[in-house]
């Protein structure tokens, strides 16, 4: 998938930067603060879900069934939330190994760290080590960078470092 006005950079599994990974969970906080009502159930017991971050663009979104769409963190089956778009939001590689997000329109929106990230923004947001994305009711993506051996690297967004 290219993305109209976005550039893409080949990327490895493991660069200079470290292994890419995102760890997709339903968060309870998430939740809570976007469903006041409690008309839709919190989906209780489900075991987070480990993605390799490995190629140049990943949707996140919901498959629907054609192989037209076929994201790469697919919020749809086991890990299903309704309230994510088809097409909801890309992570695109950039040329120093690292990623970035960029919301593709999506109809309840996309947050880096509690931030929204702009739908119109003409530049993808910058993801580092331990960004938290929140994309539909309740699901979670954590951002994690391992050096070649593994072990998570150390350094994360600071509270006044640019995005």
């Amino acid at each position: 998938m290219t993305t109209p006005g976005f550039e893409t950079q080949p990327t490895r599994a493991a660069g200079p930067r470290g292994r890419w990974e995102a760890v997709v969970s339903a968060d309870r906080a998430t939740f809570d603060a976007q469903s006041p009502d409690g008309t839709v159930p919190f989906p209780e017991g489900r075991a987070p879900h480990l993605v390799a971050l490995e190629a140049d663009e990943i949707l996140i979104g919901r498959s629907t069934g054609t192989p037209s769409v076929r994201p790469g963190i697919d919020l749809s089956d086991t890990l299903e939330d309704r309230s994510v778009s088809r097409e909801h939001a890309l992570l695109v590689a950039q040329t120093d190994g690292s990623y970035a997000i960029v919301d593709l329109g999506s109809s309840n929106g996309t947050k880096v760290n509690d931030d929204p990230v702009r739908a119109d923004s003409p530049t993808p947001r910058r993801l580092l080590n331990g960004d938290r994305i929140a994309v539909g009711l309740w699901t979670t993506i954590e951002i994690r960078v391992r050096d070649q051996r593994g072990t998570e690297r150390i350094e994360r967004r600071s509270s006044s470092a640019p995005t």
